[in-house]
């Protein structure tokens, strides 16, 4: 059965390695950097590249010490959705089911003799924040940190304070994985319910041994969870549950494009390949295919502008009336003024927009219609 062994997404990494992938991928990639560290992740949903190079997983809040190299936090790798085009899990391989949380995953380490919290996205956020305050107060959860010095302690973070949908009555931290800094090795799903055992520690439970293609259609229908994550085919995948989309707002008999849109951009678009199949799917492929097509186009026309070639705004004004689409002109002004700006959110927003103005257009066309009959 898998997971007995932990072996997971097994890999050795070095920063130079990783620095030159992000040169290659770096419309789809962010990195966030203070004086002594620096971490990675994607910005947007991207399927295509986790085939070119299985490597470009483990960017998913991956951190680095810049001076020496060394991995400092390595949480989990990117997995997927039951259902995304990128998942290639064989369906009939036996797996384990266990428990989805809805709550925030915090990545724990020693470095330095020092505790070190972060969240997938930032090195430091509220988030981060809270768990470490929590991890401080518990000294069961500080000992296993310190035991496993040359690990990083996975756990989700649940809070009345930052609820999702599902609403937990406490604070309270759940023991999620254990993973080797250097080798990217896991400890097996048997070995963490032993330890949350030893340690005192709620953990991830097995809840039920079946083919992969059985757990699915068995979470789909259960009620007041977010869903499971199974172990199969030495890979995780996500299975969400209706009950859960269906609260969450993602669940829609009509694609909608902006909504589309917002989930792609705030990471959350896997949710809805979760939900379609068949005509459904390929209706969704060709939204996100229309998202990343223009975001390539906007990222690409940006980027190739000289502007050291302006010496006034009022040039770059004209040459952009000429020959540049009105929607981006606002970033391309951004871009001239602040050269060393992130345009990440600045196109996010664009995009979005157009998709609103569009569907605000074809509603005013459609009520002119009504009025005339």
């Amino acid at each position: 059965m898998l997971n007995r062994k932990g072996e997971l997404m097994q890999y050795r990494l070095n920063l130079k390695e990783i620095e030159e992938l992000m040169e290659q991928y770096n419309s789809i990639f962010y990195k966030r950097e203070n004086d002594t560290f620096v971490l990675f992740k994607y910005r947007y949903y991207a399927p295509e590249i986790y085939l070119e190079n299985p490597k470009l997983r483990e960017l998913r809040g991956i951190i680095f010490n810049k001076h020496t190299g060394e991995v400092v936090q390595r949480p989990f790798h990117k997995f997927f959705n039951h259902n995304e085009p990128n998942c290639t899990i064989d369906y009939t391989m036996p797996a384990i089911e266990t428990e989805k949380y809805d709550g925030s995953m915090i990545a724990s380490t020693l470095y330095d003799d020092e505790l070190f919290v972060s969240t997938t996205g930032n090195l430091k956020s509220s988030i981060a924040e809270m768990g470490k305050d929590f991890i401080v107060n518990h000294n069961n959860y500080l000992n296993i940190i310190k035991d496993f010095e040359n690990y990083t302690v996975l756990f989700e973070y649940i809070t009345p304070k930052n609820r999702i949908v599902i609403d937990y009555k406490k604070e309270n931290m759940i023991l999620l994985a254990i993973r080797n800094k250097k080798t990217g090795e896991y400890i097996s799903t048997y070995e963490i319910m032993e330890l949350g055992k030893y340690y005192k520690i709620p953990s991830i439970e097995v809840k039920d041994e079946l083919p992969l293609s059985k757990i699915v259609e068995k979470v789909k229908g259960m009620k007041g969870v977010e869903g499971a994550v199974a172990y199969a085919d030495n890979d995780m995948v996500k299975i969400k549950t209706m009950w859960y989309l269906e609260r969450h707002r993602l669940f829609t008999n009509k694609l909608d494009k902006r909504e589309i849109a917002e989930a792609f951009f705030s990471n959350k678009i896997d949710d809805y390949y979760s939900l379609v199949d068949g005509e459904k799917k390929e209706e969704l492929d060709k939204i996100v295919d229309e998202i990343i097509n223009l975001l390539t186009k906007y990222t690409n026309i940006i980027n190739s502008i000289e502007y050291s070639k302006y010496s006034t705004k009022k040039e770059l004004v004209e040459y952009c009336i000429k020959n540049i689409p009105k929607p981006i002109h606002w970033i391309i002004f951004k871009k001239y003024s602040e050269p060393s700006v992130d345009i990440t959110d600045y196109l996010a927003k664009t995009i979005i927009n157009e998709f609103r103005k569009n569907k605000n257009n074809k509603n005013n066309k459609n009520n002119k219609k009504t009025v005339k009959q």
